[in-house]
């Protein structure tokens, strides 16, 4: 006979209920009501946001205040159960630190800390709001059938404003006064918010797709996924466009592994061509209403490419149907060679990228790895800022290479020299706020202190999810969306707008690792 276990070990405590439901709630008030709160339309978006989260962040810290006093109580008690930090808790650190150092080595704390130091970045607070509730939800979070349904609906509202916005109607006014409006077409402000905000938050539906039950639940995350594929192209940002192509690979090698999962992935691809054929015949429909399309958008939405895809996915499909399998057989056997074919050419790609620019004019005249030059003009002009903030990272003095400048300090630093005008004039008038690259933006505001931190977290918690997903539907989740937004994260920057987000959804990730042994706790409503 089982032995009964002590009602202790059974009843959560108050504290814990407290922190519990308070994060339950919290997090659900974030997905459904962060993207969309707005006081005065499109004017004053980010101190909206700021505001927003950092009083809601601090009643959420009195709720979890309980559960901490009695976890310090537990350790002042019983010393000898102080364990080692987790692998995620020294990255906080590594960040926290960063953070808090660069603050202080700026020489404008004060501002950096409380306000936000750029109208495209994060303050100080926030930021250590953004850890602080990565640890709420790490430790109390639940991922069920309501929080599902609210990280839907949150982002599905997203998505009809701007489909509908780009499509020339001004949804509930949101665009009164708004001069560029093919540009800022949602709550969320600019298409480079919008391209990381989609990038966070579809991949984890497209996986719910491929592997939820109920045919209710299918057809409602499949309008979601044709929604959200129609919002990716229409925010016009060539980052969004290639990052879902990009996810829509990776989600097709996990999909090999059953049968079911690879028939409802002809289904998400279907939905994809479906968006764009869409796209298509609005243009065709309505020329005058649609804001134009350019770059790589332009070109993934030529009807000759969609024809050829069609084709294609047709083919597919039908052998699938008629030949019991075989094709998903054929190539699941061999897809860890085809995985490995395309990692190496992206290494080889990547080396050649680093090694061309290095080298600089050096490369001769005429070579075909001329072509991997950034230059000023590469990628909608973003190679300008990208060259200038690796010249900065090469020059600055030693103290600032480990800590950083401040958060939202590359402004100051590029704009702010003699120079100035003449980089103005050089780029139209137009200023880059932040590098458009995550990466440089770590290095540029907290120094490798941060950058470790930050990027130590995403990779580790990648790396935890790419092990252990054939085991785990919400691991196959967590491993897609951290792969598709750290592409995007490329050519894109953190800000107010999408970091509470990610550390939400970070907190979710880690927190299933750690308890995915708990009894009752299911990770995939």
């Amino acid at each position: 006979m089982k032995k009964k276990k002590n009602s202790a070990e059974t009843e959560m405590s108050f504290p814990q209920w407290v922190g519990e439901k308070g994060t339950y709630i919290y997090v659900l008030i974030m997905l459904v009501v962060f993207s969309l709160y707005c006081t005065n339309k499109m004017f004053n978006l980010v101190e909206d946001r700021k505001n927003f989260f950092q009083y809601l962040t601090v009643l959420y810290a009195f709720m979890l205040l309980p559960a901490a006093g009695q976890a310090l109580y537990k350790l002042v008690k019983k010393p000898s159960e102080l364990k080692l930090p987790g692998i995620d808790t020294v990255w906080m650190l590594f960040l926290l630190g960063g953070i808090l150092l660069s603050t202080v080595i700026s020489g404008d704390g004060k501002r950096i800390f409380w306000e936000m130091p750029t109208a495209r970045s994060i303050s100080g607070l926030c930021f250590i709001g953004c850890i602080l509730v990565y640890f709420g939800v790490r430790r109390f979070g639940v991922f069920d059938g309501p929080v599902l349904w609210g990280w839907m609906a949150g982002s599905a509202v997203i998505y009809l404003f701007g489909i509908l916005c780009s499509c020339g109607i001004n949804f509930m006014h949101i665009q009164d006064g708004v001069e560029q409006r093919y540009y800022f077409i949602s709550p969320l402000g600019g298409s480079n918010i919008n391209a990381t905000y989609v990038c966070l938050m579809l991949p984890f539906l497209m996986v719910m797709f491929l592997v939820g039950e109920g045919l209710f639940a299918r057809v409602v995350s499949g309008a979601y996924l044709y929604m959200g594929f129609l919002f990716s192209f229409f925010i016009k940002t060539e980052s969004s466009a290639i990052t879902m192509v990009f996810g829509i690979f990776l989600l097709g090698y996990f999909a090999l592994e059953k049968k079911e999962w690879f028939e409802r992935y002809t289904q998400v691809v279907g939905i994809y061509l479906g968006a764009k054929l869409t796209i298509r015949i609005l243009l065709y429909l309505f020329p005058d209403r649609l804001y134009p399309f350019d770059g790589i958008d332009l070109k993934l939405l030529d009807l000759k490419m969609i024809l050829a895809e069609a084709a294609a996915w047709g083919l597919v499909a039908a052998l699938q149907c008629l030949k019991k399998d075989v094709f998903r057989s054929a190539v699941f056997c061999i897809r860890k060679y085809l995985l490995g074919v395309v990692a190496a050419a992206a290494l080889v790609f990547v080396v050649s990228l680093v090694a061309v620019n290095l080298m600089g004019e050096a490369v001769p005249e005429g070579s075909v790895f001329r072509h991997l030059m950034i230059t000023d003009a590469t990628f909608n002009a973003r190679g300008f800022i990208w060259r200038r903030t690796a010249a900065l990272l090469r020059e600055e003095p030693l103290i600032n290479k480990l800590f950083g400048n401040g958060l939202g300090s590359l402004y100051d630093q590029i704009y702010f020299g003699a120079d100035r005008k003449a980089l103005l004039e050089y780029m139209g008038g137009n200023a880059f706020y932040d590098p458009h690259n995550e990466y440089l933006q770590c290095l540029v505001d907290m120094g490798i202190a941060g950058f470790a931190g930050y990027i130590g977290l995403l990779v580790t918690t990648l790396v935890r999810a790419l092990r252990r997903w054939k085991g785990s539907e919400w691991q196959m989740a967590v491993a897609l969306t951290l792969a598709v937004y750290m592409v995007q994260a490329l050519v894109n920057a953190y800000s107010i707008m999408h970091m509470p987000l990610l550390f939400i959804f970070l907190g979710f990730a880690n927190g299933y690792m750690l308890r995915k042994g708990e009894s009752g706790y299911d990770p995939l409503p």
